[in-house]
C-alpha cells in the first residue's frame, strides 16, 4: 500500500496522468461519434415509424373522402330528392351488397325517425335515432361528420356512421342522411400498408375507443389503456400482453378524418423497440471496446516515449523545485537540462531564484524596519523624552540611506530660524553653530563621524567607499524634507548629507518621508503635552486660589467632584466630605439646579441666581450662583461660583 501511494504522488504517476489526459479527449470523442451514430439510427427508426403512422392516415382520409363522395351522390339522387321513400328503401338495400363496405344505408328525420333504410327489421317502425350524437352534429353542422363507435340498432353489428343533412331541391330540410360502415373496412389499412409483422395498428375513436387493433387481445369496442394524449412519438413503452416478453416499443400516432371532421379517427402504430436496438447496442459497444484498446496502446507508447525524452530534465526541475521549497535560492539550472524548452524552464527557474533572493532580502529589511519604526512609536506614545525620541530617528534614517549623514533641526514657533539641531555624533560646536540661522541655509558639515558603508557599495556618481579622498570632503546638505504639525504648521527640517550632489531614490524618498513624518507625530504630542500639563496647572491655580466658594458637580448624578479651598472654609465640609455629597445637601430650595451641556467655544455670562445654602453647621445663607457648563475629567459638569449675600441683606433690612 504504501509503495502503491508513492508510485501515486511521484513524477511517473503524473506523467501516466497527462498522457492520459490527452487520450481521454480523443476516446471520449470517437465515443461521442459512436453514440451518435447509435442514436442516428433510433432517430430513423422513429422517423419510418412516423412515416408509416402517417401513410396509414392518409389512407384512411382518402377512405373517408370516398365514402363523403358516395353520399353526395346518394343524396342526390331522385328517390332522396322525391321522398319516395318506399323507393329509397329498394335502392338502399341494393347498395348495401354483400361486398359493400356499408352495413347499412338509410335517412333519418327532423324526429329522429327512420324514415328509409336498407336492413328494414320488423322494429323498424318503433326505432328513434334522436339520441345519437351524430345525428345532432350532422343537423348543426354542415358538411360530413364522422361518430364515435357505435352498436347498430339497426344492424345490431359495431359500426362507425358517416352523416351528413340533406338539402332538397325543395328548399327543405332536417333531413339527415347516414351510412354505417363495417368497422373491417379500417383494416385494410393494414394489409395495405403493413410493413413489419411485429407491429401493431390500432385505431380508435375520438373517445379513446377501439375501432380496430391487429393486436391480439384489443377487441373493437375496448377502451385503449391512457390517452391518444398521452402517446409521443419518440416514446417508448412496455408491452401491454402477458403472452410477450416484457419489451419497448416506438409509438407513432396521427388523426385522420372528414374535410369538416378532421380529427374524428386516431390512428397509433407500435414497432417493436428490442430487436433493433440489441442489435444496435451490440456494435455501439464492440466500437467501444476497440477505441478503448487502441487508447490503451497509445498510452503505453506514450509513456515510453515520455520516459526516454524528458524523465532525466523533469528530475532536474524537481531537485530544484526543493531547493526553493527549502528557501534555498543560489542553486541553478542552466546548463543542466537538455531541450529547448526545458532551457527556457531552467532560465526561468534561475531568474526566479534571484527574484525570490532579493525579495527575501527587502522582506527582512522591511520587517526590521518596521520593528524599528513601531519601537519609536512606543517611545512616543510613552511620551519619554523628544531629544532621546529624535536622534533615534536620525539613526534610523542614516542606517537605512546608506552614505548619508542625517539630522534633524527644530524651528522656533512661528518663524523659519532653527532652535535646536539633533543628528548622531556631530562635529564639536557645529550644532550649536546652526543656532538662529535660516533653515534655508544650511551650513556645510565638516569632517563628520561618517557612517560606515557596506562594502563595495556606489554612491550617485559611481566612487567607491575605498576611495579615502571623500572623507575628506565637507558635507553639504543635498536635499531635505520640511516636518509639518498636522495643521501644516511648519516645525523643523529633515536634512541629508552628501560629499557630492545627490537626487534621492524612490525609496529613499519615500523612507525619509516616514522619518519626517514620524518626527512631526513626536514633536506634536510633546507639545501638546506640554501644553496640556500648563494648561491644568493654571486651571488647578485659579480653581484652588479662587476668593470665593466654588465647587464642580455632575450634571447627570448631581454628585460634587471637586470643590476649591475657599468652599471648604465657608461651608465647613472636609475636602472628603465634599466629593461624597449631592448637591440636596447643600441647596435646600426646591427648583433642580441647572444642567445641561457644555458649551463649545466661549460661553454667554450666565444670570445670577438667588438660592438658600445650608452648612455643615445647619446654618441657611443667603447666595448668589451662576453657574458655567464644562467638560472636567472626562464628565459632563457645572461650575458652581457662590457669592455669599446673608450680611448684606441683614443691613439692608436693619437700615429698612
Amino acid at each position: 500500500m504504501r509503495l502503491l501511494s508513492r508510485f501515486a504522488s511521484g513524477f511517473h504517476a503524473r506523467m501516466f496522468l497527462v498522457l492520459s489526459i490527452a487520450i481521454i479527449p480523443i476516446f471520449a470523442g470517437l465515443c461521442v461519434y459512436a453514440y451518435h451514430e447509435r442514436n442516428e439510427i433510433v432517430n430513423v427508426t422513429r422517423r419510418s415509424t412516423q412515416s408509416y403512422v402517417d401513410l396509414v392516415a392518409q389512407h384512411e382520409n382518402r377512405l373517408l373522402e370516398g365514402y363523403e363522395q358516395a353520399l353526395a351522390t346518394i343524396a342526390a339522387t331522385r328517390v332522396v330528392q322525391d321522398r319516395d321513400w318506399p323507393g329509397c328503401n329498394r335502392y338502399f338495400a341494393q347498395l348495401v351488397t354483400t361486398r359493400s363496405p356499408y352495413v347499412n344505408l338509410g335517412v333519418i328525420g327532423a324526429d329522429g325517425r327512420i324514415l328509409c333504410s336498407a336492413k328494414q327489421p320488423d322494429s323498424i317502425t318503433r326505432m328513434n335515432l334522436s339520441d345519437r350524437p351524430y345525428f345532432h352534429r350532422a343537423l348543426n353542422n354542415r358538411g360530413f361528420i364522422v361518430s364515435d363507435y357505435l352498436k347498430g340498432r339497426i344492424s345490431n353489428l359495431p359500426t362507425l356512421a358517416i352523416a351528413s343533412a340533406i338539402e332538397m331541391r325543395d328548399g327543405g330540410s332536417g333531413v339527415v342522411l347516414f351510412a354505417a360502415l363495417d368497422l373491417r373496412e379500417l383494416a385494410r389499412a393494414e394489409h395495405n400498408v403493413r410493413i413489419n409483422k411485429d407491429a401493431h395498428l390500432t385505431i380508435v375513436d375520438r373517445n379513446d375507443t377501439i375501432l380496430f387493433s391487429s393486436e391480439r387481445g384489443l377487441a373493437p369496442g375496448e377502451k385503449l389503456a391512457g390517452t391518444v394524449a398521452s402517446f409521443d412519438a419518440a416514446a417508448t413503452k412496455s408491452a401491454r400482453t402477458d403472452d410477450r416478453p416484457d419489451t419497448k416499443w416506438f409509438i407513432a400516432r396521427a388523426q385522420a378524418g372528414t374535410t369538416s371532421d378532421p380529427s374524428a379517427l386516431s390512428i397509433l402504430y407500435e414497432y417493436p423497440a428490442m430487436p433493433l436496438m440489441s442489435a444496435v447496442d451490440r456494435e455501439f459497444w464492440a466500437g467501444i471496446g476497440i477505441l478503448l484498446v487502441l487508447s490503451l496502446l497509445a498510452l503505453v507508447a506514450g509513456w515510453k516515449c515520455t520516459q526516454a525524452l524528458i524523465g532525466r530534465d523533469v528530475k532536474c526541475l524537481v531537485l530544484a523545485a526543493k531547493r526553493l521549497r527549502g528557501q534555498d535560492f543560489t542553486g541553478r539550472l542552466t546548463g543542466k537540462v537538455t531541450g529547448r524548452e526545458f532551457t527556457e524552464i531552467a532560465e526561468q527557474f534561475d531568474k526566479m531564484s534571484e527574484a525570490l533572493q532579493f525579495r527575501e532580502q527587502q522582506w527582512e529589511t522591511a520587517v526590521r524596519k518596521q520593528a524599528e519604526r513601531n519601537t519609536i512609536l512606543q517611545r512616543v506614545a510613552r511620551n519619554q523624552p523628544l531629544d532621546e525620541t529624535l536622534l533615534k530617528l536620525v539613526a534610523f534614517a542614516q542606517e537605512h540611506i546608506a552614505t548619508s549623514v542625517a539630522a534633524i533641526v527644530l524651528l522656533r514657533p512661528g518663524t523659519r530660524r532653527i532652535s535646536q539641531c539633533l543628528t548622531v555624533n556631530p562635529p564639536a560646536g557645529w550644532p550649536e553653530e546652526l543656532i538662529g540661522l535660516d533653515v534655508a541655509a544650511l551650513p556645510p558639515l565638516r569632517n563628520p563621524d561618517r557612517p560606515d558603508r557596506p562594502k563595495g557599495a556606489n554612491d550617485a556618481h559611481g566612487a567607491n567607499d575605498t576611495d579615502a579622498a571623500n572623507d575628506d570632503l565637507p558635507l553639504e546638505a543635498r536635499w531635505t524634507l520640511s516636518i509639518d504639525s498636522s495643521d501644516a504648521t511648519p516645525l523643523g527640517a529633515l536634512a541629508f548629507y552628501y560629499p557630492h550632489p545627490h537626487s534621492p531614490t524612490e525609496d529613499e524618498s519615500e523612507h525619509g518621508r516616514v522619518v519626517a513624518d514620524l518626527a512631526a507625530l513626536a514633536i506634536d504630542r510633546d507639545r501638546t503635552a506640554r501644553a496640556l500639563i500648563q494648561s491644568e496647572s493654571e486651571y488647578r491655580l485659579l480653581f484652588e486660589t479662587n476668593p470665593h466658594p466654588m465647587w464642580i458637580y455632575n450634571i447627570d448624578t448631581l454628585r460634587v467632584i471637586a470643590a476649591n479651598n475657599q468652599a471648604i472654609e465657608h461651608y465647613g465640609y472636609s475636602h472628603a466630605e465634599f466629593l461624597h455629597m449631592r448637591l440636596s445637601t447643600l441647596v435646600m430650595d426646591s427648583s433642580p439646579p441647572p444642567g445641561g451641556s457644555p458649551i463649545n467655544g466661549s460661553a454667554a455670562i450666565p444670570n445670577l441666581i438667588a438660592q438658600t445654602h445650608r452648612k455643615k453647621n445647619h446654618e441657611d445663607i443667603l447666595v448668589e450662583a451662576a453657574y458655567f457648563p464644562l467638560h472636567f475629567m472626562g464628565q459632563e459638569a457645572m461650575l458652581a461660583l457662590i457669592h455669599d449675600v446673608t450680611e448684606q441683606r441683614q443691613h439692608s433690612e436693619a437700615l429698612q
